[in-house]
């Protein structure tokens, strides 16, 4: 009857080691590693044939017992093992083998675009002592400091950075922003910059677009009110910008 159950247990850890992996991984929202039911025979199989084993070795009393077990449980790992390597050996599809993994997206992830180009800004103020307008170092396609930004997913010129001038001692900066195509509306700020621990001057307010063809343009403004208000320059300022940008960088 030992031989038996040993025969049995050989066979069925055989079977279990040939058709499945001894573990089994799955992926979705973490990592899940397991044993799968030829993994769990193996585990059980060494548990119960390392003591019982051990057992038979070093005592007497029982011994009848110990043997048939540490047989049953041996005979069940090799037979596991066995399984496993002919599996290996033949290539033999397991039932068990961690499934294909599809994780879902949304699809292919895009972002607004914004290009940007050299340009060449300038402005004229009214009646504004002390200014000077600036005299940039030219750069292919424009002047060193002078940008041309495109509205999101756009080829529209929608913002212009440039370094304008200076009023004394101090960097004029100006930034101007465009409606869409075909809009007059535009938003033009004037930046004093305070280098020297002077406090920092803004004039800002609507201004008209008065040309705009493509890349090239003017807008016009009158009554840029200053924030906050100071007496290290005028309360408001009127004039016009130009600008001429060049082709959209890659």
């Amino acid at each position: 009857m030992r031989d038996v159950f040993a025969l049995a247990a050989f066979v069925g850890g055989f079977l279990l080691g040939l058709f499945q992996p001894l573990v089994a991984v799955a992926i979705s929202a973490g990592l899940a590693v397991g044993p799968t039911f030829a993994g769990l025979a193996l585990v059980i199989g060494i548990a119960v044939f390392v003591p019982s084993l051990f057992g038979a070795a070093m005592f007497r009393t029982g011994r009848s017992a110990v043997v048939p077990l540490a047989l049953v449980s041996g005979t069940l790992v090799v037979g596991v093992l066995g399984g496993t390597v002919m599996g290996a050996v033949l290539h033999v599809p397991t039932r068990s083998d961690p499934p294909a993994i599809h994780v879902p997206t949304s699809g292919p992830q895009s972002f607004p675009v914004v290009l940007d180009s050299p340009g060449a800004v300038s402005l004229r103020l009214e009646a504004v002592d002390g200014y000077a307008p600036a005299a940039p170092t030219p750069i292919e396609g424009g002047l060193f400091g002078h940008w041309c930004y495109s509205g999101l997913d756009s080829t529209n010129v929608a913002r212009l950075e440039a370094e304008l001038g200076t009023i004394g001692d101090r960097v004029l900066i100006g930034t101007v922003l465009l409606g869409d195509a075909g809009s007059r509306a535009g938003h033009v700020q004037l930046l004093l910059r305070g280098d020297g621990g002077e406090p920092w001057i803004a004039w800002s307010g609507d201004g008209t677009i008065a040309d705009r063809d493509g890349t090239t343009g003017r807008i016009t403004f009158a009554g840029l009110v200053a924030d906050p208000p100071s007496t290290a320059g005028p309360a408001t300022l009127a004039g016009e910008i130009t600008w001429r940008c060049s082709a959209w960088q890659p």
